[in-house]
Formats: C-alpha cells, structure tokens, sequence
C-alpha cells in the first residue's frame, strides 16, 4: 500500500516536495497554520492538516495521526535537522523520511563534525580546540595568526575579529555569558562548494557532482550554480572526501557536506547538513531524479540501487533566489514562463524573506546565465522590492560570467 506523508515543509520548497513524493505514488498532506490566504503548495498536496504554528514534534506527530499518516517529512529547514522529531515519529509509531536520530545528533553542530572529519583524515580549516578562558587564547593566535573567525560551541554565531583587542572583546563576551568558543583562520576568495550524495542503510554512498555556491547578497545566498567551476581532480577530490565523511556516521539518506576551497585549491570541509537543501533542486535537474521521492526509499530501508557510473548528467543549472527585505501584500506576482520557479506564495498572499527559488537550466554555464537574465526580466513582482534589477546586474557582471571567486556584488 503507497504511504501517506505529512510534509512539514512550509517555504518554495513545499509544493516540489509534495510532487515528488506523490509521482512516487505516495498521498500527501500539507501542514495548514491558518493563513489567510492558502499557500500554493496546498494545490500539490491530496490533503490538509490543521498545526499550530509552533510545529513543535509532538504537535506534528499528533497531526499525522489525525490525518491518517504513516509517516512524516521534516521538508528541507530546521526541524530536518532535530533528532527530537525522529524520537517523536519513534515513540509515535510514524516514519520517519531523513536519516536516523543518532545521526542527525552526531552532525547537530559544526564542532562535532569538525572532530567526525579530523578522525577521518579530512582536511578542515586551521582552528584551536574548545577555549573557555582568555588564557587559552595565547598559542592559537600564534599559529594561526589575523583575521580570525570567532565560533560558539556549536560552530555558528561567526564574527571577525582582526586584532587582538577585537578578539579579546568577542571572546570575553561569549565566555562571561557561560559559553565555551573556539577560533577559526579566515580564508581569503574562498569557493564554497557542496557535494551532495545518497548513503543507504548497507553502508553505499554514492555522490551527485558538486554545486557551488556562487553569490551572495549581505551575506545571504543569492546564486546556486551547477556543476561547480572547479577542476576535475578537485571535483575528485571533494567527492571523495564527502564520501569518507558520510560512511564515517553510517549516514543513512540525502545529505551534503561543504567545503571552503582557497587559492591554492586546498578544499577545507566545514559542515555535514542531514537534509534536503535548496540547493538541491539543480541536482535533482541536471541528474533528473526526485531526491525526495530518494529519501523514502532509502526510509523504507531500500538499497540504492544504481551507482555513480549509471548517473547521466545533461547539462548545466542555475539557481536564483528572489528575496525581499520588505514584508507586503503581493499585488502582482507572476513567474516567467520556461523555466521551473518554486514557491509558496501567490498574488495576495504576504511575501517576506524568501519569495521563490527559480532554477534555469541550460547546455553550458554561460547559457545558463544568458536564460537566467531573461527570466528574471520577465518575473513580475509588485507590493515589495525583490531586487530583481539589482540581480539582474549581478549575474550579468563578468567576474560571475568568468567564475571568479565573489561573495557580493551588490
């Protein structure tokens, strides 16, 4: 009998999780916290279920219960990475799409899977252990030297310092406040690429090319680009490590690891993520497979069944998120034709942060480009500033066209 899942997911991602999940055969159910206007992926899915909007994991247990499913997805934003769901879903009795809770709290912070990739022999950036008094500050700003990165506990909350009075403020506040830092060296021009892979339940992991993420708005990603601008040995070289770090947790699922790639094409990785991510919409389009449709089966204990070799990538893809800064009724809100535009939103609905994700596939990278700066001309969005000239501009700016190693260019 084909399952029937309750898709957490509420953001662009929402309606090509529900799509997916039902071209695999499967009845979905979307999650409904009362919005005035209904979401558009509520046009995907076979069904509704009521939720408070604080989603907690016991709330979206009980809902799958009241909804008849068997089980549920966590969709591609925080909740996919909280073992406390896959626990819930447990004790419940409903399944869980991702991998398994012990593996989601192995990779819950960037300190535990820098020590999960340094065990494995996997280069990361140059850092100092867990420092929890200014005296322990002394023989890494030696060795590593300025600018320095400034982490919590968990590896998040990074700020710069550039000095040591700067250092000393940042680290004296977080210690004061109970919390235990650690430092990281700062890399200049550094490439941020991903590599996303599947890894069944007998220990196969089997990587789908490198993305990269390639421009960034006041620090936000702005530009996904498909395959990756990088050598092939560094291709090689990244998968094989992304490889190395997911059978090291016996990862179980859809997952992507990230590294910071410098000057002299040294690859530093910084991050498994445990989930879906935007990102992945341009693997899914250049590999043609429905990476969700991939998490259900590798859930129900699936072998994968096909190995790098039988993958037959076609093509190049961009991807483009449309944002705004500003919170307003869409009074005009229509998508260009020809090309795939992931959203939640429609004309009257509310729109704020992350309006819609547009992935523009093409023949070579440049194509891409020249397909992307003709859709985006054409995407009509009235009652908020979404920037569209502005990342018309940016794309269009040869360093981008060339691939050069940018973070912003607006």
């Amino acid at each position: 009998m084909n399952p029937r899942i309750l898709i957490v997911e509420r953001g662009p991602m929402a309606g090509h999780l529900h799509r997916s999940l039902r071209a695999s055969g499967a009845e979905t159910v979307s999650v409904d916290i009362g919005l005035e206007v209904e979401p558009a992926y509520e046009d995907d899915a076979d069904f509704n279920a009521i939720v408070p909007p604080m989603e907690r994991p016991e709330d979206l247990v009980s809902a799958a219960h009241d909804s008849g499913c068997e089980a549920i997805h966590p969709g591609v934003g925080a909740m996919a990475e909280q073992p406390d769901l896959v626990r819930a879903c447990t004790a419940g009795h409903v399944g869980y799409i991702g991998p398994l809770a012990e593996q989601i709290s192995a990779l819950a912070d960037r300190w535990t899977t820098r020590e999960i990739a340094v065990a494995a022999g996997i280069p990361v950036i140059p850092g100092s252990g867990r420092i929890f008094n200014l005296s322990e500050l002394e023989e890494p700003v030696r060795r590593l030297g300025y600018p320095l990165w400034v982490k919590d506990a968990w590896g998040l909350n990074a700020q710069l310092a550039c000095n040591d009075t700067e250092l000393g403020v940042l680290v004296r506040e977080r210690i004061h406040s109970g919390q235990s830092v650690w430092i990281e060296s700062h890399i200049e021009r550094a490439r941020h690429v991903v590599v996303t892979f599947v890894g069944d339940e007998e220990g196969a992991v089997v990587p789908l090319g490198v993305r990269e993420r390639a421009l960034r708005h006041k620090g936000r990603l702005s530009v996904d680009r498909f395959p990756a601008l990088i050598s092939a040995d560094l291709t090689a070289a990244v998968e094989d490590a992304a490889v190395t770090l997911a059978e090291a947790v016996h990862f179980q699922g859809v997952g992507s690891v990230s590294f910071l790639v410098d000057d002299a094409g040294g690859a530093h990785c910084i991050g498994l993520r445990p989930r879906l991510q935007v990102g992945t919409l341009l693997n899914e389009a250049v590999h043609g497979l429905r990476l969700a449709e991939v998490q259900l089966r590798m859930a129900q204990g699936d072998g994968i069944g096909w190995t790098v070799d039988d993958l037959e990538p076609s093509g190049t893809a961009l991807g483009i998120r449309i944002r705004t800064e500003d919170r307003g009724v869409l009074t005009r809100f229509r998508p260009p034709d020809g090309v795939d535009v992931h959203t939640h939103l429609r004309e009257g609905s509310i729109g704020s942060g992350l309006l819609a994700v547009m992935v523009v596939k093409a023949p070579t990278a440049q194509a891409s480009v020249v397909r992307a700066v003709a859709a985006l001309s054409e995407f009509e969005i009235e009652g908020v500033d979404a920037g569209l000239a502005e990342q018309i501009a940016a794309i269009s700016d040869p360093r981008f066209w060339d691939g050069d190693v940018i973070s912003s260019l607006w």
